[in-house]
This record gives C-alpha cells, structure tokens and sequence, in this order.
C-alpha cells in the first residue's frame, strides 16, 4: 500500500512538530493528577522520539536523493559502467586454495 506523495513527503515533517508538541505539553499539562509523573514520561519519551525519527527521515531522503542524482549523472556519462566504486582500480581479491 501506498501512500500519496504529498502525505508520503510530508510526514517527517509532522513527527518533528508532533515531537515539538508533545514536549511542549511536559511543562505542566496533566488530566490526572495523580499520574503526573508518568504522563510527563510519556510524553517526554514521545517527543524525544518522534522528534529523532523525523530528523533521521529527512536526512536519510536527502542523502538518498543527493547519492541517487550523481549515481544517474555518472551513468549517463558512463554507460555500461554500472558501479564505478567496483571497478575503478580494484582487482578482485584472489581466493586462496584452502578457500574454495
């Protein structure tokens, strides 16, 4: 199943602000009193952790998309060349006997 483009980019996006929520929401907000302490927890661990998932979404998409346009700029340069990292001056390691 997929997701529509917009919602599918947007969505880091709305973890880094529901993290900012919920952080926000440690200062003092509370529906019980006497479970104060587990909800600041909660919402504290809840922030924290979606505040990293979204940060750790975007970076790994910008880094994949800034990797994925050399990788296709390269290709059209060179074609037939599929992995330049493979064959640019490397030989393949030769396997000793006991090896194989």
């Amino acid at each position: 199943m997929f997701l529509p483009k917009p919602v599918y980019e947007a969505l880091p996006c709305v973890y880094v602000v529901a993290g900012i929520v919920c952080l926000y929401l440690v200062s003092g907000v509370t529906l019980v009193p006497a479970l104060m302490k587990l909800e600041s927890v909660l919402l504290f661990a809840s922030g924290v952790i979606l505040g990293a998932a979204g940060i750790a979404i975007i970076s790994l998409r910008y880094t994949y998309r800034k990797n994925e346009t050399v990788f296709v700029k390269y290709t059209a340069e060179h074609p037939g060349d599929v992995n330049p990292s493979e064959t640019e001056g490397r030989s393949r390691p030769e396997v000793s006997p006991a090896h194989k």
